[in-house]
């Protein structure tokens, strides 16, 4: 190829500027949009590899049930392909304070990240305020959580007392912590925080405190990093994934040895301790009851001879009282009538006396006390009523007017800063006013509080003084009664002595001499027998003493045994009652794709893939179409170009490389720009769509490089390839034929006109432009072609979006109509969970209630296997069903009825096992397989579930079915935290989830795909735009004699340009109409090839998508129109009819 002929090929691309750049244009939005889209997953990958990388985030997360110590975490660190090991600390506190009013809130507090022994620090946190905590007391919030974001460094934050049923001071050290910092932790990096089984069941954030500050004596968590991680690889590539799905069974296998070693040593080891205890205490017990047996008998028999001795005793007394009944016969005849009248006179005188005398002394005591007490109860009074006054004093003349004057001061302060308040604006001044505000506002309060207070304590010191007096009054009336009364017996009494003296005297002198003889021998009988019964008193003292002493010995020795054998009892049942309650030991085996942010970042990234896969390479196939088409047109239009280099004596292959130039250059200029501008852009965009849901770094590009070249390699060769086969297809002709212009196609009359009726009654210009469009078939369906391939595109952008629809409205408004789950600790049958029911049902929150069992299952059909999250659902009562779940079909919304010889299976799944209605699918359930029948298909979004009748698997599977969740639907959703509250407070439930939650994840992850669509559309649409100017450009380069000619004839230029605006229009409605078909397959294959297992897309297009496609693609149409104009009206008609002969 010569010199001249290579400037001759860059003259052309100057003077074809508008046509190189729509070829260029196409080429970089092609190339430019798959290049970024697929540019997107790789980036996002590799981004968050670096993240976890430089985190050193975990593989595993290990939990036990009974934590781990220092044996545990050596047996994990010896195992093969173990990096690093790292034991810590977590427990789930109730915020009582966060400083702002937020209490009750759900707290995650986990031990700060600590290296154990030589291991590497695992999870470390990306510290974004402050610094790491140094000391016990000092606590890490998240930075740009909601849960936290009121903290700020040197806040504090307060814990309640009580988490869950248990102390929180048996986990932590204080429950009151100074804020040092805020971290990231890329353990967390989603804005899900998972639940919890206290509070309302929700973790509203993470924190994190100094290791120290744990006070249990087990590890709760062990965090473990291998050897998978460590290499070049990503951690979401699918080698990864079986590495750790292999080495699972390594750590689970470990954790059953643990596990055993556990039983042995701690719990084996209790038991027998504890039955070495109870062995000790049945012996000791044993003998200590021999013993007290041996005393008791002992007792006994000097009981026996106590009460012998005491028998005799009694004998000779009453011998001896015998003989003074004998006596005092002789003296009843002497002193028949003094006795009867003498010895009772001079008895009842001398009691009278007695009396008398007693009752003058005690009156006398009595007013002696009376005088006191009246006399020190005035005393007191008295110096009560000066203490009150003085009081009384203080208070009206020094403390009151202080008050008042201090409460005064602090009106007048609290008016001028709230007026203040009211003119300020700058906000630092505004808070420094209000915080004086406040101070004031307190000060007021004091001090009318004292105010308050002292005048009360005046009050009631006041009433309690009257009350004295009062009372005073009271008691000086009362004794002076009483002691009335009691000088008025004793006058009586001394009455009634002395009349008794008088007849005493008489009878004294009548019968002295008989009296002398009869007491006499009355006293030496008296004598003897008074010897006997003193004597007898003494011995029945003396041995009652010894046995009472003996029996209370005995009784403190058995009560002080009772006493121990209860509190040994009481230790051995404590002892019992605490190995009951060690928990089996289980380990619980966590990997990455178990933390919910992760997970989700990975399955979002993955569909961002799908969609990558399908729709950027129609994208590019339209865009090199139309390239095509260009390129071929161009080449076409040069034939007299052509011809005169070949008539020059230019070879083929020189004239040929001058079009494959232009091709390869408009290509290469094109991609480079699409490139650089795409993976430049796109995934910037598509990324901080995503990054609102996770806290993740920014992301750096990372080319895909296959992509680049495949859609280089397409635009380029493409277009390089149509070039030259027009270009050989021209060159095959003479030199003279080509330098003649092209023959026209033949005029024929085309279809239209042979339907009368209408032909006649189309205008001139409508008859010129229907010949003309079907006079070039190739052009006409070219231009079809191209445009109905970027509406179709449109279309299926729109149709994705209007996919999501149904993830959210229709599965979480119309199909699921409960609104919270209800775990227990332990599923059973519906009667052993009446406990469930009658709890949710005393909350007063619920309509209605649904127990159901759940698990998951493999169906299968024709070796066509279905086991990625798919559930067998058992419902309590099927007829109930609609009032928690809408079965019903997804085309013409038939309500469908569980029934006893049937399954119900969703959508997705019938159709990935090619199963409908009456066709059978084994199902198997652990180690039990079943053949069901399919009795209904219905609409259903999100995973996958089989539903059966409790009859039907009791059938099937020769066992009751086991329920181990109650679907609930509340009266006033919008109180589902209180209700999870009030449940959680049950030692029995495990816990409750809301189906908000999950429909906000959905709403999230679509929120980001609603982006990548957003992109695509405006892509699709300016690639549109290109297209339609492009096409429009070469009909009118093509055309350029023609329109020359109307104008020469007279056409105005309006008209001229009518006749190809109506063409155009005509071509873009016929383009559009295709393109609106087109894009219902286009968007039901992309639904399809961008599913995942556990999410059906709507299948529906809305009819707004095909009217906002149409209406683009249409106003692209008439935009190009309107500039298009200007370039006819340039047509020169002189130069454009000269004779090419």
């Amino acid at each position: 190829m010569t010199k001249t002929l290579l400037k001759n090929t860059f003259r052309e691309i100057a003077n074809s500027k508008a046509r190189f750049i729509s070829i260029l244009a196409i080429i970089a939005l092609g190339v430019g949009f798959f290049a970024g889209i697929k540019a997107t997953v790789p980036s996002m990958y590799n981004m968050a590899d670096e993240y976890y990388s430089q985190s050193n985030l975990m593989d595993y997360r290990l939990v036990s049930t009974v934590g781990f110590d220092k044996d545990d975490v050596k047996a994990v660190e010896n195992l093969d392909n173990v990096t690093d090991v790292m034991p810590s600390y977590f427990a789930d506190l109730v915020l009582k304070s966060n400083g702002n009013g937020g209490n009750g809130n759900v707290i995650r507090v986990t031990a700060a990240p600590k290296s154990y022994n030589n291991n590497k620090t695992l999870n470390t946190l990306n510290i974004k305020e402050g610094r790491l905590p140094e000391k016990k007391g000092e606590i890490l919030v998240e930075y740009g959580s909601v849960g936290s974001s009121d903290y700020k460094i040197g806040d504090k934050v307060v814990f309640g007392s009580e988490s869950g049923e248990s102390n929180a001071l048996d986990m932590v050290d204080t429950l009151e912590y100074t804020v040092v910092g805020k971290v990231e932790s890329p353990m967390y990096i989603s804005y899900q925080r998972g639940s919890t089984t206290i509070g309302n069941g929700n973790i509203v954030a993470f924190m994190y405190i100094y290791q120290d500050d744990f006070v249990t004596e087990r590890y709760t968590e062990m965090y473990v990093k291998t050897v998978f991680s460590d290499g070049d690889g990503s951690a979401f590539d699918d080698e990864y994934e079986k590495d750790i799905e292999s080495f699972t069974t390594v750590l689970e296998n470990t954790a059953d040895l643990r596990c055993e070693v556990f039983d042995k040593d701690v719990i084996g080891k209790a038991k027998q301790e504890l039955e070495d205890s109870k062995n000790d205490y049945e012996t000791e017990k044993s003998e200590a009851l021999t013993k007290l047996d041996d005393a008791k008998t002992t007792l006994n028999n000097s009981e026996k001879e106590y009460t012998d001795k005491i028998s005799d005793a009694q004998s000779q007394l009453d011998t001896a009282k015998k003989q003074i009944d004998d006596g005092k016969s002789q003296l009843e005849t002497a002193k028949e009538e003094y006795e009867n009248g003498i010895a009772i006179g001079e008895s009842e005188l001398s009691s009278a006396q007695a009396e008398l005398d007693s009752a003058k002394a005690e009156y006398n005591s009595g007013v002696e006390e009376y005088n006191s007490k009246i006399s020190i109860a005035e005393e007191t009074l008295a110096e009560k009523e000066d203490e009150f006054n003085a009081a009384k004093s203080e208070f009206e003349n020094n403390q009151k007017p202080q008050l008042e004057t201090a409460i005064a001061t602090c009106k007048s302060q609290i008016e001028a800063l709230q007026a203040q308040i009211e003119v300020t604006e700058d906000e630092t001044a505004l808070a420094v006013l209000q915080e004086q505000l406040t101070q004031v506002q307190a000060v007021l309060a004091d001090c009318e509080t004292k105010l308050a207070m002292a005048q009360e304590q005046l009050d009631t010191a006041e009433q309690q003084l009257n009350n004295g007096k009062q009372e005073l009054e009271t008691q000086k009336a009362e004794g002076q009664a009483q002691l009335d009364y009691a000088l008025a017996q004793i006058q009586s009494a001394e009455q009634q002595i002395a009349d008794g003296q008088a007849q005493l005297e008489s009878k004294k002198t009548e019968g002295q001499a008989q009296i002398s003889q009869a007491e006499t021998e009355l006293a030496t009988a008296q004598e003897k027998y008074d010897n006997g019964k003193s004597e007898l008193e003494e011995q029945k003292i003396s041995g009652r003493q010894k046995l009472d002493d003996g029996w209370k010995e005995y009784n403190d020795s058995k009560a002080e045994a009772d006493d121990k054998f209860k509190e040994a009892e009481q230790k051995i049942a404590d002892a019992q009652e605490e190995i009951d309650a060690i928990a089996d030991p289980e380990w619980y085996v966590f990997d990455r794709s178990d933390n919910p942010g992760y997970s989700t970042f990975a399955q979002n990234v993955e569909r961002l893939g799908a969609v990558a896969s399908v729709f950027p390479m129609f994208f590019l196939l339209v865009a090199v179409l139309v390239c095509v088409t260009t390129m071929s047109r161009l080449v076409e239009e040069k034939r007299k170009e052509i011809g005169i280099l070949k008539a020059l004596g230019y070879n083929n292959l020189s004239i040929i490389m001058k079009f494959a130039i232009y091709a390869v250059f408009a290509g290469v200029i094109g991609c480079t720009v699409g490139v650089l501008i795409g993976i430049n852009t796109l995934p910037y965009i598509i990324y901080n769509a995503y990054q609102i849901m996770y806290y993740m770094p920014d992301i750096s590009i990372v080319p895909d490089a296959q992509s680049i070249i495949l859609g280089t390699l397409a635009a380029v060769l493409c277009t390089l390839l149509v070039s030259v086969i027009v270009c050989v297809r021209e060159l095959s002709q003479s030199c003279a034929k080509i330098l003649r212009p092209k023959t026209p196609k033949a005029g024929k009359r085309i279809l239209l006109e042979r339907i009368t009726p209408i032909w006649k009654h189309m205008n001139f210009s409508a008859k010129l432009t229907t010949r003309n469009i079907f006079r070039y078939k190739s052009r006409m369906f070219m231009t079809i072609i191209g445009i109905a391939g970027c509406t179709a595109l449109i279309v299926a952008a729109f149709g994705l979006k209007n996919s999501f629809i149904p993830l959210t409205d229709t599965q979480f408004s119309e199909i699921f109509k409960y609104n919270a789950v209800v775990i227990p600790k332990e599923g059973g049958t519906a009667e052993q969970l009446d406990y469930l029911k009658n709890t949710i049902n005393n909350t007063g929150d619920v309509a209605s209630i649904m127990l159901a069992g759940q698990q998951e299952v493999v169906v299968k059909k024709n070796n066509v296997v279905k086991d990625e999250s798919t559930y067998l659902t058992v419902m309590e009562d099927p007829q109930r069903f609609s009032e928690v779940t809408e079965l019903r079909t997804r085309g013409d919304k038939k309500h469908l009825d569980i029934t006893d010889d049937s399954v119900m299976i969703n959508e997705k799944m019938a159709n990935e096992l090619s199963v409908k209605v009456g066709d059978t699918v084994s199902v198997t359930v652990d180690d039990k397989t079943a053949e069901l029948t399919v009795g209904g298909i219905y609409e259903q979004y999100i995973k996958n579930y089989v539903f059966i009748s409790p009859k039907l698997y009791s059938e099937k599977f020769g066992e009751e079915p086991q329920f181990n969740m109650a679907q609930v639907v509340l009266k006033n959703p919008d109180e589902q935290t209180a209700f999870g509250e009030k449940m959680l407070t049950n030692d029995k439930v495990a816990g409750v989830t809301y189906l908000s939650s999950g429909m906000g994840e959905i709403e999230d992850m679509l929120n980001s795909l609603n982006m990548v669509v957003l992109v695509m559309i405006i892509c699709a649409a300016a690639l549109a735009f290109v297209v339609l100017y492009n096409l429009t450009n070469i009909n009118i380069a093509e055309r350029v004699r023609e329109i020359a000619t109307f104008k020469v004839l007279g056409f105005y230029s309006r008209e001229t340009s009518s006749v190809i605006y109506k063409e155009n229009i005509v071509l873009t409605l016929g383009g559009i109409l295709s393109g609106l078909v087109l894009g219902i397959f286009l968007t039901r294959f992309i639904i399809q090839t961008v599913e995942v297992d556990n999410v059906m897309f709507g299948r529906d297009i809305l009819p707004t998508s095909f009217v906002f496609a149409a209406l683009l693609t249409f106003a692209f149409a008439l935009i190009v129109n309107f500039a298009m104009g200007f370039k006819i009206k340039k047509v020169n008609m002189v130069e454009s009819l000269k004779s090419v002969e």
